[in-house]
């Protein structure tokens, strides 16, 4: 199959693809680069400064914060979602074509069909705890 199309070799062939990299290579940054980051020339400066000043209290001066740890820091809690149980129940069939002729004239999911049917259920009786 080597002479079809333009010559040489099959553009599809498996040796083809194996020897073909399609990840582009990045050189590998050098040991002597190391100091090129602000964060840690602000970090060692900062160490130098107070280590070369002696702890001396009547200079002050600000410590460096960089951003790096103002974006490291977590988010805030998310809300707990409401507890739910798995509730499996067989109902007539009549019944749960007037459960979905409401649920879709209404709009509405299953689920908060089902959520008011409940809470309707228990208001009646009493039985609805408080929220």
């Amino acid at each position: 199959m080597s002479g079809r199309g333009l010559g040489g070799e099959d553009p599809f062939s498996r040796r083809a693809a194996a020897g073909a990299s399609f990840i582009p290579k990045t050189k590998p940054p050098a040991d002597d680069d190391e100091g090129t980051d602000p964060r840690k020339d602000d970090a060692s400066n900062y160490v130098s400064n107070v280590a070369s000043i002696g702890g001396d209290a009547d200079k002050e001066e600000t410590p460096v914060v960089s951003t790096a740890a103002k974006e490291t820091a977590p988010p805030p809690p998310s809300r707990e979602p409401e507890g739910r149980t798995q509730m499996n129940a067989r109902v007539r069939v009549d019944r749960m074509r007037a459960l979905k002729k409401y649920q879709h004239q209404h709009r509405a999911t299953f689920q908060a069909v089902i959520d008011q049917m409940v809470d309707e259920y228990l208001e009646r009786r009493g039985l609805l705890p408080p929220d």
